[in-house]
């Protein structure tokens, strides 16, 4: 279980104006569920999974996990239960190194200080027959440097190193955004499978309607700092995608 108790973060602007991004939330996200997050521009969608992640720090509130107070944990820590897909496919790869290589650093990632892996045979069949299931060749080509694949191939390699631990946590930060239809419907398809398989604790943050209708156990919507809806599985399906485009258009008055 995930628990966020009154979490809050405020900005100072450039002009020495103040911006709450966030405004004491509360969520409980039981282990295993998939939620996906939506708002506006500055509604406080990125700034939740950056405080989840430990790329900010809060400014009230606590973040437990299994009873765990981790708010104030250092990134190694965190390591070995989170991951995190960002928008940009490059983000997630060391470009100059072969596919095999990624996920090397993948797999010592979520190690303890001073335990690592090397490139044996028996790893490289375990990034094969990885790489297979996502039906792109990738499995004969573990020896090619990442910068010479696709935006999507490079995105669908992050979610698949992303995992390969099997995190209690996995953020996804628009992993589509930058991506063609072909390649975001199989990113996402894949990201679903892998959170379903291994009971991964995740989060969606997209601008996508149909993805978030589509995808995700739970949607909540942020405005201005806050929650302004929460909507359960059952009631996600019944939602048209124009009429949710018109939150963003119109906004929503708390």
């Amino acid at each position: 279980m995930l628990k966020i108790q009154r979490l809050s973060k405020t900005f100072t602007t450039a002009g020495g104006e103040q911006f709450k991004a966030l405004d004491k939330i509360d969520l409980e996200i039981p282990a295993g569920s998939f939620t996906v997050v939506i708002g506006g521009n500055g509604s406080g969608k990125s700034t939740l999974l950056n405080l989840i992640a430990g790329n900010l720090k809060c400014d009230e509130g606590k973040i437990i996990l299994n009873n765990r107070e981790i708010q104030k944990w250092p990134d190694y820590k965190r390591a070995r239960f989170l991951s995190r897909i960002f928008q940009d496919p490059t983000a997630g790869t060391a470009p100059d190194l072969k596919i095999v290589e990624n996920f090397r650093l993948a797999a010592i990632r979520a190690k303890r200080k001073g335990l690592g892996i090397g490139i044996d045979r028996e790893f490289r069949e375990q990034v094969r027959r990885a790489l297979k299931k996502l039906d792109l060749g990738l499995e004969n080509k573990i020896d090619q440097q990442v910068e010479q694949l696709s935006g999507g191939q490079r995105q669908a390699i992050t979610l698949l190193m992303a995992s390969w631990e099997n995190p209690e946590i996995l953020l996804m930060d628009e992993p589509t955004a930058a991506l063609d239809p072909k390649s975001a419907r199989l990113v996402m398809e894949l990201a679903d499978e892998i959170i379903r398989r291994n009971n991964i604790t995740a989060f969606l943050v997209t601008h996508q309607m149909h993805e978030a209708k589509r995808f995700g156990d739970r949607l909540i919507q942020l405005e201005r700092g806050k929650i302004v809806r929460d909507i359960g599985s059952e009631r996600k399906k019944e939602l048209d995608p124009l009429d949710m485009m018109k939150w963003f258009q119109q906004g929503f008055s708390i």
